[in-house]
């Protein structure tokens, strides 16, 4: 019985992680570079009650022994901290996760395949460099030194990107690892107890799955956004129609400039009538601006 709570569990936090909703993934509280950054992320809201869960059990276990029966602090504000700070700590895990992902993800990996190519595969980047052929007034020496910066562009990029879509991605992730092993375990009744023994194809179809619809959930209301700014913002006319002083004709009149004063929106118009010598009557005048 308790494998099958287990695996509802599991499932129901996976398909919880399938789309996050949340517009503003991150919001900083103060300065940008002094401030505290809040996540609003369903990944971050997870972490943040299993952070507290464990600390719960954590302090049932064993910090409640260490607590003398004269504490200054009554039992129940112990508890609320003692939560408190499992969750805040699980929070800060997940976030420093993303961003040492995103800020040495991209170098990581060049070092990596660099390391790969050379040691497993027998393939050196410098020596094939090194045999190119010779360019005047740049040296090999030169040529590593444009790759270094091509390297380091290429992680600055990547950095953009990945800290854009790195929520998705590890939303996704575990999503797809929670719904397929929380399947896994309601249908065969076991708890996993060995690596083999857990889904990782289907966490890998459904992770990419989660991180597709993510992409595409949040363009599409980039679009809706973008579209409904358009709309409501307003446009302000180019001519309008009135009574012109001198030729006396109720016609358009080009809007030429607005200025704004005390009384409220001066706008100086030109007429584009005719007058009675059947030329472009030109007049310019002044009027006041009225907000309907």
């Amino acid at each position: 019985m308790q494998q099958y709570v287990i695996g509802i569990i599991l499932l129901s936090i996976g398909i919880y992680l399938f789309r996050d909703p949340a517009e503003r993934k991150r919001t900083v509280v103060g300065h940008y570079a002094l401030g505290i950054s809040i996540n609003n992320t369903r990944l971050y809201k997870i972490f943040g009650l299993i952070g507290a869960i464990i600390a719960y059990f954590t302090y049932e276990s064993y910090i409640v022994s260490y607590i003398p029966s004269d504490f200054p602090i009554p039992q129940s504000i112990v508890v609320v901290l003692i939560l408190l700070i499992g969750a805040f700590i699980a929070r800060s895990f997940v976030q420093t996760t993303e961003d040492f992902i995103s800020v040495g993800g991209p170098t990581i990996l060049f070092v990596f395949s660099y390391d790969y190519l050379k040691f497993e595969r027998n393939i050196d980047i410098l020596d094939y460099i090194s045999k190119l052929p010779a360019i005047p007034n740049i040296t090999n020496d030169v040529l590593e030194y444009i790759l270094l910066l091509m390297v380091i562009f290429l992680s600055y990029l990547f950095r953009r990107i990945l800290r854009r879509s790195m929520p998705i991605i590890l939303a996704g992730f575990f999503s797809g690892l929670l719904i397929a092993n929380g399947l896994n375990i309601l249908f065969k009744g076991v708890l996993p107890t060995s690596r083999q023994e857990l889904e990782l194809q289907v966490s890998g179809i459904i992770a990419i799955l989660s991180i597709s619809y993510q992409i595409y959930f949040n363009r599409k209301k980039r679009n809706e956004r973008k579209i409904s700014k358009q709309e409501i913002t307003p446009k302000k006319p180019t001519n309008i129609e009135i009574t012109c002083p001198a030729c006396l004709e109720y016609t358009v009149h080009k809007i030429i400039n607005r200025k704004e004063t005390n009384d409220g929106v001066e706008v100086l118009i030109q007429c584009t009538g005719k007058n009675v010598f059947d030329t472009i009557c030109g007049n310019y005048q002044t009027v006041s601006e009225t907000n309907q």
